[in-house]
């Protein structure tokens, strides 16, 4: 009976008033591969037919012609395929009795993929791989189906480093990686990635730091206000493993300017000590010197943590903000306008991070006037703020034309909080309004789902849609019985993430539409991942299983880092934000209906409204809610009719929703809105909608919730895996697939030790098969936290995202650390440093035992050097110990002394034991012999194709001056004159490369010994990864040299200008590089357009840059070597050659007719290449000039500009510039088909050559090896021969053949050979040599450079201040050098301080950069040139580890392309002995002993 009563009462309620009026609706958005919908609604009294056609301006067009049944609505699907781009139009012609055409247009939405990166870390250091991820999916996170992927990296000046072309992807992933120079661009790089015609990035960034250990936490009070009287700064430092970090916290305070980034002042600094927490107090008015009737003042806040235990140092900052009071007042209500009488004004008060503020003793004074300045004001009333931070005041609003403001007054705050004016009255009688609000808070998919629709006046029907990233999800009508309110209610699922725009409307009988809309934030993905461990915290080195839970079938990647990398830098992970972000891309609607960014809501994001006016296509627009008002009010506002000039009618809330409307509703009438319900839970109940039979179906299950330390790893799980229950060990345990094993507990007195350190400790993909996957890995052995994430892709469910990171840690509640130097030298006292960590509820006896069994040094204190200085021999201790107490929660810091008596790594192993823990470390101490090393070699080229025995002796010339026990001598045999080289690439010079040409050397060698090995048949895949990666690295270290102008210089743009040799250089080993790995080709070709730049009129080139390479660039050849030499690069490809040939041929008439009556024997080497490679016309007269210049001795034959002034002198090197000039002449020959005459040549080239197989610089190495190179690959052919070294009364053979002729043999020879003889037989080719190397003390014979070098007075104990003054001795080469190199060698201990260094140096002439290398303990310094004019350098450095008996160190100062030009000088400090650096009482006690009358002991042992 009520269901009968019920049909009528809505039968006669829909009667009134019915026009067979229509609305379709539709997204405004169509795009490709997808269903289209559109929604249809009649409230005819007849059925009607509408026919819908979708079509473009070109052949597209899809229609459906759809019967709707009397007042009903349907939806109607378009199944789209690929759409191209043109102009779009949705038409809808209505047929019989209801006969229209209407149409709109349509836009493609040209986003149909969406990509996400992850890389491992988000800032890598030079020499780090990185990794990467790339995932691609469609607009519903499944896997996207692709045409093409394409992948390629950018460094920081933008230059394309490499690419990954029709990239392969699998699940929608693809995994890359790239190998980091060891000198790239430092800065932000970029992943670049296009799909389709769809681009995305990512970016890292590529800098040189060091992990911190533990992490600052500054914060400032968030409400302080002037009246607080002092700022309160709290301070917490922690470990990276949680635990408290003692020392001092110096706490510094400087204005804050966003606008400014330049250095403040400190307006006030102190420091208090800190353990784990601390707090400073600054007065603000006497400290902090604010003035209290400010507004606002904003400081930053910088606080550094010195660690007591070792004296590092970290900062953590913030900004705090002091305000005249702590809230601020919003008007929830004001619009500007109002009708006189009965109000209710609502007042927000908040803190000003936007939660509620809170009083409820304080009364608010309201009143109202016409003065801005608050005079001549009348009270209104008085209130209170409530519960939730609004105060609700009744006042009585009056009657005044020319309007008025409204003052609020509480505590320190009186202000006016808004101007009112009195409304127009509507000139409409049908005013009605609908209001919707949602009910629901923070819904996530699989919710219901609750939204309120009232009207002011009875509602008979309401039609309601729901869109969401460009679709229409749901549309129905809602019919009620003369109800003003109903709730509808719908589950959320996926299609409405990351927010969906519910629109509800219904249509007067008078015609207008009445509409509103509520913007609607849901969150959730249809797959999902969760990463739990057990347990939460492990041991170094023992098990951990990692549980993760998602969809079966899913692709399954994690990544697990040291926290300390996520300290540096974050952005490098996918979090949900990100996924949510990029869904609300798809979003059709904003403003107008423009493309939403970032949709992504704090909570209920109502449009402005409600607004009310009578369209035939625009429609009236009820009232909204408000987004400032707290979701847990509720209130209702009385009813305001106000005009708003140029609004967008009903229109406006569908075209909020990205929706268009076709109605036969009235035309659009002046716009009014009305005022509405506040959001949030009813006060009473109300009516309700059944629920859509649809949605009640759908599922509601929700996913089921779920040693000696050695490895120190920064980024711990970089994996992907498959989840159907499998187990495997990560691969830095070896391996493949393992059970689970129960760990003991490691033993007290012997316990495991540590080793593995890593920044990426897991980092792998798999399938999965189940929704379960267990783990088995291995803890790092960094004491630390580690975060660990994932993500899954899934056909069907799409891509998931951990929710959060999970925290594993590593932790050892006892450990032991070590704080070692870079490296020390053999007979030095080294104090080890060594802090024991106790985390125990108790105070522990601990001994630290310190272990010598491999015998690598001797324990040092003051009694046994004593014996040592008076010669008692003592046997090498193979262990000591020390105990000592360390409380609970504390650190104790001890030391060992020790001398190394190796040469090479030493071991240091630290174990700490008591009777409750233990741990023990392990790490390397690189030890160097004193003095300077020196490198010889001898090499001879062995030819057995013509004869079947070779004989020949080599002697070892060892200086009688040698430091003891430096000389190594070693004889090598390879089959191949390029091997030696091949197995050095990394090593080929021992110079400092810190330039833009010396970077060459990363690149150059490596493409001419990959053209070779290709050209002869050996390039094996291990040496072709091995080349490739070489080429790469020094790809992108060459890059950060390069000018904007596309030009390079040896420092890049700190130089005024590019160089014209080093761009032809770079440009020429580019041209050469680019068919094995990527090469940007604008590099290339915006390059040698920059060199045509520099031709002058007659064809030479000039040199607009800085003068690096005298030989190559000296007046005195009048450019001819630097013009043949950019020709060489123009003819490096054959099409770039032909491109110019005009610019070639006049350089080359240029040199040739400039060398008639030039004598410059290096000019004419190159020109004669040059010459031979074009094919010029007078190439044989240049070759036979440069033949007629030859010298010639035995079976050796070269061209020299310098000859050698003592060649007997140790220190001497074979000139640079003699290597060059024969290398050129050596590729001339061949260039002629001179190839019988190159074996003399090649004889002299190979006796220059270092045991690395490269030579002295960077110039002559490059040309040496390519013509070498050059050469062999014309001789190759099968080695089969036998080589036997006779020395002193021993003998050593090695063997060669097909299989190792790429394998370089060496025999270590006794330190005391002088000779040795060598036999070889059998056929074929091979290069044999004796190489060897001591060290010296004293300096060289001949130096060219004056070089004093002094400890300034400033340095003490703690610091180095060390100044250095040089000039070059003039000669018959000249008063100036090329580039200049100063390397200074720091006492062990001690390290660079690299800012100082820097600031003190700026001001020097001809300075271009400084540098550090091995670990930071040698300073190297480039000059433009030196002239014999004095210049003095300053280095700066600060001492890390204390040692007794320090040796001399060195500083060489030489001239980069002709080195033999050096000068080396030794200084060292104020010399300490062991007991000068005693940090214990036993120590200092024993010191303090009188040692006249010990004896040397009487038994072997101690």
């Amino acid at each position: 009976m009520l269901r009968q009563l019920f049909v009528l009462v809505i039968l006669a309620c829909l009667t009134i008033g019915s026009n067979s009026y229509y609305t379709i609706v539709g997204p405004s958005y169509i795009q490709s591969d997808s269903t289209y919908k559109v929604a249809l609604f009649s409230d005819a009294t007849f059925p009607t037919t509408i026919s819908l056609t979708i079509k473009n301006d070109k052949k597209f067009s899809t229609t459906q012609s759809v019967r709707l049944n009397a007042r009903s609505n349907k939806v109607v699907d378009f199944s789209l395929g690929s759409l191209e781009a043109g102009e779009y139009k949705f038409i809808a012609t209505g047929q019989k009795q209801l006969t229209f055409v209407n149409e709109t247009t349509l836009t493609l939405q040209a986003k149909t993929k969406s990509v996400f990166i992850q890389t491992d870390k988000a800032m890598y250091k030079p020499g780090n791989k990185v990794q990467f991820r790339v995932i691609v999916v469609d607009k519903n996170l499944n896997p996207a189906k692709i045409k093409k992927l394409d992948i390629f990296i950018t460094d920081a000046s933008q230059n394309r480093i490499e690419q990954w072309l029709g990239a392969s992807i699998s699940k929608g992933i693809h995994i890359g990686s790239l190998q980091l120079a060891d000198t790239p661009c430092l800065g932000n790089w970029k992943i670049n990635v296009n799909v389709d015609d769809e681009s995305s990035e990512k970016i890292f960034e590529v800098a040189e730091y060091v992990l911190p250990k533990f992490e600052v936490t500054v914060t400032a009070p968030k409400d302080s206000t002037y009246s607080d009287g002092a700022l309160m700064i709290s301070i917490k430092a922690l470990y990276t493993y949680g635990e408290n970090v003692k020392g001092a916290a110096t706490v510094t305070i400087t204005r804050n300017y966003p606008w400014d980034p330049s250095p403040q002042p400190t307006i006030a600094q102190k420091t208090v000590n800190i353990d784990g927490n601390a707090v400073a107090q600054f007065n603000i008015a006497s400290e902090l010197k604010v003035n209290e009737n400010n507004w606002q003042d904003d400081f930053k806040v910088t606080v550094a943590v010195t660690e007591a235990l070792t004296g590092v140092v970290l900062e953590g900052s913030t900004v705090a903000t002091i305000r005249r009071q702590k809230f601020t007042v919003t008007n929830l209500d004001n619009t500007g306008n109002y009708n006189p009488g009965p109000y209710t004004l609502s007042l927000q008060f908040s803190y000003f991070d936007g939660s509620p503020y809170l009083d409820s003793v304080n009364t608010i004074t309201v009143s109202y006037g016409t003065n801005y300045d608050k005079t001549n004001t009348t009270t209104l009333g008085t209130g209170k703020i409530g519960a939730n931070g609004v105060a609700d005041i009744e006042i009585n609003l009056p009657s005044m034309d020319q309007g008025f403001y409204i003052f609020a007054k509480f505590l320190n705050f009186y202000d006016n909080v808004g101007w009112y004016q009195k409304s127009q009255p509507s000139v409409h009688s049908d005013e009605n309004s609908l209001s919707v609000r949602l009910l629901t808070k923070d819904p996530n998919i699989k919710d219901v789902i609750s939204v309120e629709v009232s009207s002011s006046n009875d509602l008979c029907a309401v039609n309601y849609l729901l869109t969401a990233r460009g679709n229409l999800i749901l549309s129905k009508t809602e019919y009620v019985a003369h109800t003003k309110s109903v709730v509808i209610d719908f589950r959320a699922t996926f299609d409405m993430v990351p927010s969906a725009r519910f629109v509800a409307y219904y249509i007067t009988p008078k015609g207008n539409i009445v509409a509103g809309n509520v913007q609607i934030s849901v969150k959730g993905l249809n797959n999902h991942v969760k990463i739990k461990t057990s347990p939460k915290e492990r041991q170094p080195g023992e098990s951990v299983t990692i549980s993760i839970k998602t969809r079966p079938s899913s692709q399954v990647c994690v990544l697990g880092i040291d926290q300390s990398v996520a300290l540096l830098k974050t952005g490098n992970d996918i979090v949900l934000p990100d996924v949510y972000n990029e869904l609300g891309k798809y979003e059709t609607y904003g403003g107008g209906g423009y493309p939403i960014i970032d949709p992504i809501p704090i909570g209920p994001m109502p449009m402005p409204g409600p607004i009310f006016l009578q369209p035939a296509v625009d429609v009236a627009v009820a009232p909204q809610p408000e987004l400032a008002v707290a979701p847990e009010r509720v209130a209702s506002r009385k009813k305001r009719s106000i005009w708003w000039p140029g609004g967008g009618g009903s229109r406006h809330n569908f075209d909020n929703a990205g929706l268009f409307l076709l109605t036969n509703c009235n035309e659009s009438p002046i716009i009014y809105f009305d005022d509405m319900l506040l959001p949030m839970a009813p006060a009473a109940p109300l009516p309700m909608a059944p629920m859509d039979p649809a949605v009640e179906d759908s599922p509601t299950s929700q996913p089921t919730a779920q040693e000696v330390r050695k490895y120190f790893p920064e980024t711990w799980i970089w994996s992907c895996t498959d989840s159907g229950n499998i187990m495997f060990a990560n691969a830095a345990m070896g391996g493949g697939p393992v059970l689970e094993k129960a760990v003991s507990a490691p033993s007290t007195s012997s316990p495991e030790v540590r080793k593995f350190f890593p920044e990426t400790w897991i980092w792998n993909c798999s399938f999965s098969c189940s929704q379960n996957i267990d783990l088995f890995e291995k803890a790092p052995d960094t004491i630390t936290s580690w975060y660990i994430t994932g993500f899954a892709t899934n056909e069907k469910f799409g891509l998931g995202v951990t929710e959060d990171k999970t925290v594993f840690k590593v932790f050892k509640k006892f450990f032991v650390s070590l704080n070692l130097p870079y490296s020390a030298k053999r007979d030095e006292g080294v104090l080890i440093q060594i802090v024991v960590f106790n985390y125990l509820a108790r105070k522990v006896s601990t001994k630290v035992t310190l272990d010598n069994s491999l015998k690598q040094f001797e324990f040092v204190d003051p009694l046994t050097q004593v014996y040592k200085d008076k010669g008692c021999p003592l046997p090498i201790e193979t262990s000591r110990s020390k105990t000592v107490t360390v409380n609970a929660n504390d650190g104790v810091s001890l030391s060992f002394v020790v001398r190394p008596l190796i040469v090479g790594p030493m071991l240091i192993k630290v174990s700490a034991t008591s009777a409750s823990a233990g741990d023990a470390i392990e790490m390397p101490l690189l030890v160097v012999a004193e003095g300077v090393t020196q490198y010889k070699n001898k090499a001879v080229f062995v030819d057995l194709r013509e004869t079947n025995t070779f004989t020949t002796n080599l002697t070892v010339d060892i200086p009688e001056k040698v430091v003891p026990d430096s000389t190594k001598v070693q004889v090598s045999a390879i089959g191949d004159v390029m091997g030696v080289a091949l197995q050095n690439l990394d090593n080929l010079i021992t110079m400092p490369c810190g330039c833009g040409e010396q970077t060459m050397l990363g690149l150059a060698p490596d493409v001419v010994i990959y053209d070779y090995l290709t050209k002869v048949g050996l390039l094996t895949p291990a040496l072709k990864t091995k080349l490739l990666d070489y080429m790469k690295k020094g790809y992108q270290g060459q890059l950060s040299y390069k000018h904007d102008d596309h030009s390079f210089s040896a420092f890049g743009n700190s130089d005024r200008s590019g160089s014209s040799w080093l761009t032809a250089f770079v440009l020429k080993i580019f041209i050469q590089a680019s068919p094995y790995i990527t090469i940007d080709e604008n590099i290339i070709a915006k390059g040698l357009i920059w060199l045509v730049g520099r031709q002058q009129k007659d064809g030479h080139f000039d040199e607009p840059g800085n003068v690096c390479h005298t030989d190559m660039q000296g007046e005195a050849s009048k450019g001819v070597a630097l013009t043949a030499y950019i020709v060489v690069t123009f003819l490096a490809d054959p099409a770039k050659a032909q491109l110019y040939a005009g610019v070639i041929n006049k350089a080359l008439d240029y040199i040739y007719q400039t060398l008639l009556t030039l004598d410059d024997i290096y000019s004419l080497a190159i020109a004669t290449y040059a010459a031979q490679l074009a094919n010029y016309e007078h190439k044989d007269t240049l070759l036979q000039k440069i033949e007629s210049l030859a010298q010639v001795r035995g079976n050796q034959k070269w061209w020299e500009k310098v000859r050698l002034v003592t060649p007997t002198d140790p220190w001497s090197r074979p000139p640079s510039v003699n290597v060059e000039i024969t290398g050129y002449v050596l590729l001339a020959y061949i260039k002629a088909g001179k190839a019988l005459d190159c074996l003399p040549i090649v004889n002299w080239l190979l006796a220059q050559q270092s045991n690395s197989g490269g030579f002295g610089s960077t110039q002559d190495t490059v040309v040496g090896i390519t013509a070498l190179a050059t050469f062999a690959a014309i001789i190759s052919g099968s080695n089969v021969m036998s080589c036997t070294f006779n020395y002193a009364a021993s003998s050593s053979t090695i063997n060669i053949d097909q299989t190792n002729s790429l394998v370089l043999q060496s025999v270590e020879l006794p330190s005391t050979t002088k000779s040795v003889a060598v036999t070889c037989t059998g056929s074929g080719f091979s290069l044999v040599q004796v190489s060897y190397q001591f060290n010296l003390n004293n300096v060289e014979v001949s130096p060219r450079f004056v070089l004093d070098v002094e400890v300034d007075k400033k340095s003490n104990d703690y610091s180095l201040v060390l100044n250095i003054c040089t000039s070059f001795i003039a000669g018959n080469d000249g008063n100036t050098t090329n580039m200049a190199i100063v390397e200074a060698e720091l006492p062990t201990g001690f390290t660079a301080d690299l800012q100082t260094t820097k600031s003190a140096l700026a001001s020097v002439k001809g300075f271009k950069k400084v540098e550090t290398k091995n670990g930071n303990t040698v300073i190297v310094i480039y000059l433009d040139n030196l002239s014999t004019v004095q210049v003095c350098l300053q280095v700066f450095a600060y001492r890390l580890c204390q040692i007794a008996d320090e040796k001399p160190v060195a500083v060489i100062v030489q001239d980069y392309y002709s080195n033999d030009r050096r000068k080396t000088t030794f200084y060292s400090r104020t010399p300490k002995d062991v007991c000068s650096i005693c940090d214990n009482d036993e120590c200092k006690a024993a010191c303090g002993k009188s040692t006249k009358d010990i004896q040397c002991p009487k038994a072997t042992g101690r």
